[in-house]
């Protein structure tokens, strides 16, 4: 009988250990499936700040280009101002001294 009680309770002993050993075996994969799971957490907020930060960049390099078109557009309407008050004020001019050129003419012929 007290073979049998030393044999059943050895049995109980390595059941329990066995046990304990799946159990923390267990508890070590947990643990790493929660880290792997962290660092993929961690890698996504990454990954996610970064396209953040290019489309921000992307944005104002965008306003940059809209800006350098508005600055070239109003240039060029400046430009084409000018040129056609050039073009006005010289065409003005010529008129007038086309006008005045037979009015010259007529004076110096009588004096």
């Amino acid at each position: 009988s007290s073979l049998s009680l030393s044999i059943s309770s050895s049995l109980f002993l390595n059941c329990s250990s066995i046990s304990l050993l799946l159990s923390s075996a267990f508890l070590c994969s947990s643990s790493l499936s929660l880290s792997l799971f962290s660092n993929c957490c961690v890698s996504s907020a990454i990954s996610l700040s970064l396209s953040l930060f290019f489309c921000f960049r992307f944005s104002i390099s965008l306003s940059l280009s809209l800006y350098s078109l508005f600055n070239s557009s109003i240039s060029l309407f400046i430009s084409s101002f000018s040129l056609i008050s050039l073009s006005l004020i010289s065409s003005l001019s010529s008129s007038i001294s086309l006008s005045l050129s037979p009015n010259l003419c007529f004076r110096s012929s009588i004096s």
